[in-house]
């Protein structure tokens, strides 16, 4: 979980998920000159807000209430994994819902999909059939629902990763020779299998239990120590290992960039006040003091920065082209590149910094919220607010999906539409 956290005098407000986010109070100082924008941002198109919000003219936007687990939005279509206990037919099923009219575009049933499963207009399904047989995989066209490929040599444990560059990735579990003979985990070895356009690409075996995730055309699978990691490309299936402990980080807090990866300590668990940059063959690239909270957005593998720009502590938020959208000054103030205004001389509440449009003109902050639930507010790039969204209930995350406005909670999605769109 990502939280408001003062170091070195520092008010630093980054993308957060939980239950619990206390919001600290910005001090406002001098200004001083922008930093140097960053590389330009490998990422997900649909990790930037679409451009309409900014016409939101201060009102509050429609929403939509989704029950479920939100797999993915794409051209103004959701996908939604519903359970057995959430479906009129007691079926699990994937039903992709037209958020224009709220129209039922296709349903499937007996499946499910995860958060990020889709590319490139379409969602991986995933089925587990009745015992005694093998796991399936369905990758499924958003827009019409009809079925592109199947994978069905996936055997009976096992789970999608997700997306890396053009590979759909699975990580399966298989049965030792003598596995009936263990117990827990030393029954299973596990194999890293990438698939492009249905055929199998690549195979690589993995003799610990892992924790596997994709990032740009990479994927990185992690050992539950947290101690090494077997990182692919996913283009050549090449693998590597490499050292993620962070010269003597306990429980580390990994996360990759497009060139390699940091370090750091859980808050929890906080034995080293060096954050470590590392290149993707895992040699040292730098480091900085204190637990560095990161440029944003940062969601998952949708948004990938280079290892140096990951290790800077100068920006909050910068846009599609590396250009600054928010900074810290010389006097740890956070002010908009823009106007050079710092956040605490505008009317807005106090807030966390969550996404923005890919040019950085509306940015969205989580604010303060007197209730259960949760505020978002839309941001001109030079601090002036647009309009505000709520969510009600128990808040867990902002995110965006398909450049939408996502709140998350425990029982499902609300997704916050642009105007025009309800």
């Amino acid at each position: 979980m990502r939280t408001s956290r003062t170091r070195r005098g520092r008010s630093m407000l980054g993308p957060v998920s939980g239950s619990a986010i206390s919001l600290l109070l910005l001090t406002g100082c001098a200004s001083h000159a922008v930093p140097e924008p960053t590389s330009p941002v490998p990422a997900d198109p649909g990790v930037w807000l679409a451009p309409d919000y900014a016409d939101a003219d201060g009102g509050t936007l429609e929403t939509r209430e989704l029950q479920g687990e939100l797999c993915a939005i794409d051209d103004g279509v959701a996908v939604v994994s519903i359970s057995w206990e959430d479906a009129p037919d007691g079926e699990d099923r994937v039903t992709a819902i037209r958020l224009e009219d709220e129209s039922e575009l296709w349903s499937v049933q007996d499946v499910d999909c995860g958060r990020d499963h889709a590319k490139d207009g379409a969602v991986a399904l995933f089925e587990r059939p009745a015992e005694g047989g093998g796991n399936l995989v369905h990758s499924v066209d958003i827009a019409t629902g009809e079925t592109d490929y199947t994978l069905d040599d996936l055997g009976y444990s096992g789970e999608v990763v997700g997306f890396a560059g053009d590979t759909l990735v699975y990580l399966a579990s298989v049965e030792k020779e003598d596995g009936a003979d263990q117990t827990g985990e030393d029954r299973w070895r596990h194999e890293l299998l990438g698939y492009r356009d249905g055929a199998l690409a690549w195979q690589v075996d993995l003799d610990f239990h892992v924790d596997c995730e994709t990032a740009a055309a990479l994927v990185a699978c992690t050992n539950r120590d947290s101690t090494d990691a077997t990182l692919v490309d996913a283009a050549s299936g090449e693998a590597s290992q490499v050292p993620v402990d962070g010269g003597g980080i306990k429980f580390p807090k990994i996360e990759w960039a497009v060139d390699g990866y940091v370090v750091a300590g859980r808050p929890d668990f906080l034995e080293d006040e060096v954050t470590r940059g590392y290149g993707l063959d895992g040699a040292l690239v730098g480091e900085v003091e204190g637990e560095r909270i990161g440029t944003a957005p940062l969601q998952t593998q949708l948004v990938l920065y280079p290892v140096e720009d990951l290790l800077r502590t100068d920006i909050l938020a910068s846009d599609a082209e590396g250009e600054v959208l928010l900074y810290w000054d010389d006097e740890s103030a956070l002010r908009f590149a823009e106007s050079g205004e710092s956040y605490e001389e505008t009317d807005l509440p106090l807030g966390l910094f969550v996404a923005s449009s890919a040019d950085g003109g509306v940015l969205l902050f989580q604010t303060e919220s007197d209730d259960a639930g949760g505020n978002g507010t839309l941001v001109t790039a030079d601090g002036s607010q647009i309009g505000s969204v709520r969510h009600e209930g128990g808040l867990l995350e902002w995110r965006t999906m398909g450049g939408m406005i996502v709140s998350i909670d425990s029982d499902g999605a609300t997704i916050h539409l642009p105007p025009g769109m309800g």
